[in-house]
């Protein structure tokens, strides 16, 4: 993010309500912290109760890095929408931040 990214100028408008809310087009999950080869084998159950069966093609395992998670919405290649997480099914319009995310293609 650039010198002041509206994520931190618009902490005042998040706790006050005042950002829009938007309904996320897949419903936007949270990450579990695994911290254990035994957690690791727990998650793996729970995730195949959920799929109905087990998984196939294997895992892909990295650190959990805790920060803004934010659906990007593109309509014809371009950058529209900027969602954050929220409760999973909805979350807050963030799209006034477009073009201050470095790394994150308009």
């Amino acid at each position: 993010m650039r010198g002041d990214p509206p994520v931190r100028r618009d902490r005042h408008h998040r706790r006050a309500g005042r950002l829009a809310h938007h309904p996320h087009t897949v419903p936007m999950q949270s990450l579990d912290k695994v911290n254990t080869p035994a957690e690791l084998l727990a998650w793996e159950a729970s995730l195949q109760r959920r799929l109905g069966g087990p998984v196939t093609g294997g895992y892909v395992v990295d650190v959990k890095l805790d920060g803004f998670a934010v659906a990007a919405r593109y309509q014809r290649g371009r950058l529209v929408k900027l969602v954050g997480r929220g409760d999973g099914r909805q979350g807050e319009d963030w799209s006034h931040a477009i073009g201050t995310i470095t790394g994150l293609p308009q």
